[in-house]
């Protein structure tokens, strides 16, 4: 037989939370959402996750662009190895203040490295 693998999500309110399930071996894979964890903490629970061998995947339906350009560099963390939860941010919002996300057969190229992970644009233009 197989292994069912569990992810945790609503009920993960924050990192701690996170990294009490994973600790605990309460879930095999563990959902993060920037907008409600923070950034940083996300990366955290990242790389614990890698540490425990569980997977992970970002969740942002509805951010707009800053946060979903954020989204977009963090699911390219290692440790993110299920599909995330980042789409085109044309289907939520008709204008928004950086380049759209566009999304080409579910698939989200990430910024280059020299580029703060807003819209691509170089740190140095």
């Amino acid at each position: 037989t197989g292994t069912i693998r569990v992810a945790l999500d609503e009920g993960v309110n924050g990192a701690p939370d996170a990294l009490d399930a994973l600790v605990n071996h309460e879930c095999t894979d563990i959902t993060l959402k920037p907008a409600r964890f923070g950034f940083i903490a996300c990366v955290d629970v990242l790389n614990r996750a890698a540490e425990h061998g569980a997977g992970a995947w970002i969740g942002g339906m509805f951010d707009t662009g800053v946060a979903r350009w954020a989204n977009v560099r963090l699911a390219a963390h290692p440790a993110v190895t299920l599909a995330s939860d980042i789409g085109s941010s044309a289907r939520y919002w008709a204008t928004d203040l950086t380049e759209p996300v566009v999304a080409d057969a579910g698939l989200v190229t990430v910024p280059g490295t020299r580029s703060p992970g807003l819209s691509g644009v170089p740190l140095d233009a």
